[in-house]
């Protein structure tokens, strides 16, 4: 069967005479795949990635609340917003911070990903003398796993207090 070409045919054009021939569930399903196979490679990114990690810059109280409550608001393009990062948040009152600012999931994922790719940077540089880099990832990898884990259990243990649903939800 031809490759699905971008024409001004319809469907019922390309579909009918196969349809008619008897071999229709054939013709629709190598239809579909070519479709579908034609969608998910244009859909690939071929280039490396060029994205850098924004700087962190030390704010004060104010402006780094004022960041978090723009972080929050998903009308406001990361874009903006990534021009740099507050310093001070990271670890546990990183995550402390998204889930009282009410964060969306998606925007809070993204400032942990730079914060952490900030601080595996930061931690590559210092070193361990007499360490393999490797060694140094996996620690920083085990540190984050705790404070995760520690931060999904205190949420879980919140089961009293009225919110605690969406806490745990967020968690």
């Amino acid at each position: 069967m031809a490759r699905y070409r971008a024409s001004n045919e319809t469907a019922a054009k390309t579909l009918l005479p196969h349809l008619k021939n008897g071999v229709g569930l054939a013709a629709i399903s190598a239809l579909f795949t070519d479709v579908l196979t034609g969608r998910q490679e244009a859909g690939r990114i071929d280039a490396p990635s060029t994205f850098k990690p924004p700087p962190r810059v030390t704010l004060t109280d104010t402006k780094r609340e004022a960041w978090l409550k723009d972080l929050a608001n998903p009308d406001l393009p990361l874009k903006r917003l990534s021009r740099m990062i507050p310093h001070g948040l990271r670890g546990r009152a990183l995550l402390d911070q998204c889930l009282i600012k009410q964060i969306p999931v998606e925007r809070a994922v993204w400032l942990a990903q730079c914060v952490g790719a900030n601080d595996l940077r930061a931690f590559r540089r210092k070193g361990i003398s007499g360490g393999h880099p490797a060694d140094n990832d996996l620690k920083w990898n085990l540190e984050w796993t705790n404070i995760v884990e520690a931060f999904i259990d205190d949420c879980i243990g919140l089961t009293p207090q009225p919110d605690w649903k969406t806490k745990v939800s967020y968690a």
